[in-house]
C-alpha cells in the first residue's frame, strides 16, 4: 500500500495536486476491496465523505493507471485495482451477471503478436468473454428452452455483431452529434427495428430499416448498441 500511495502522490503532484487526507482515506478504501467494486460500494464506506468527492478520487485512480474502469454493460459499471496484479480478462454470464476473472498465457501472446503484425503499439487490452456460466447452462437444459435469463435479451450489443437475417432494435447509438446526425439523416435513430441483410463481420453492413436499405461502414456499426427482438 505505501508504494501504490506514493506512486497516487507522484501523480497528483504533476498535475499540481496535492494529496490530501481524503484522497488517502478512498485510495485505502477503493485497495482494500479485492473484488470488483461500484462506486456505490466505495461511496458505502464513508460517513463524512460526499459521493461527488468519492468519484472525483476514484476518477484520479483510474487515470493514474493504479485501477481501472471495467464495463460490462451500460448500467453495469464496475472498478478493480490493477496495480501490482498479473493482467487478467473476464468470463460474463449473460444469465445470472457473473463475473469471472482469468488468465492464459496464449491470449497475452498472441495479443501482442497481433499488435505487432498491423505495426501498433499496445499499451492496454480488456477482453471480455460472453456467455453462460455452468449453472445457467443446466437451467436452460432442465427446461429445455434457450435460456432468456434476466440479463440475456436486456444485454445490448453492437450492431456488428448481429448475423444475417436478425431482427434487432436501436437501444443506443454511441459517440458524439455528427454520428448521430449522420445516422439520422439516412434515416436511422434509437429506438427503430432493423434487419440485418448482410454482414460479413469485417466490411459495411446492409440492413433494412422501414423499407428502406442502409449501407453502414463496420466502425460506425459498433457504435450502435442493439437488442435482439423477442
Amino acid at each position: 500500500m505505501e508504494e501504490t500511495m506514493q506512486l497516487f502522490t507522484e501523480y497528483l503532484a504533476k498535475r499540481g495536486i496535492h494529496l490530501s487526507n481524503v484522497h488517502k482515506k478512498i485510495c485505502v478504501a477503493a485497495f482494500d476491496m479485492h473484488d470488483h467494486f461500484t462506486l456505490e460500494d466505495l461511496c458505502a464506506r464513508f460517513q463524512d465523505i460526499c459521493a461527488a468527492q468519492v468519484e472525483a478520487v476514484l476518477s484520479q485512480l483510474v487515470c493514474s493507471g493504479l485501477v481501472r474502469k471495467v464495463i460490462f454493460r451500460e448500467d453495469n459499471i464496475v472498478y478493480e485495482h490493477v496495480y501490482g496484479h498479473i493482467h487478467h480478462d473476464h468470463l460474463v454470464c449473460l444469465g445470472c451477471g457473473k463475473i469471472e476473472e482469468f488468465t492464459h498465457p496464449d491470449i497475452e501472446i498472441n495479443q501482442a503478436d497481433v499488435a505487432k503484425e498491423y505495426g501498433f503499439k499496445m499499451l492496454r487490452h480488456s477482453l471480455r468473454i460472453e456467455g453462460l456460466c455452468s449453472v445457467c447452462r443446466k437451467k436452460s437444459r432442465a427446461t429445455d428452452v434457450a435460456p432468456p435469463p434476466k440479463m440475456l435479451h436486456r444485454a445490448e450489443i453492437p450492431l456488428s455483431m448481429i448475423g444475417n437475417g436478425e431482427r434487432v432494435r436501436v437501444a443506443l447509438i454511441r459517440g458524439g452529434r455528427e454520428i448521430k446526425q449522420r445516422l439520422f439523416s439516412m434515416g436511422l435513430c434509437e429506438g427503430d427495428d432493423v434487419e440485418i441483410l448482410k454482414n460479413t463481420f469485417a466490411g459495411p453492413l446492409t440492413i433494412r430499416v422501414k423499407d428502406c436499405r442502409i449501407a453502414v461502414g463496420h466502425g460506425i456499426a459498433h457504435k450502435i448498441f442493439v437488442k435482439r427482438n423477442s
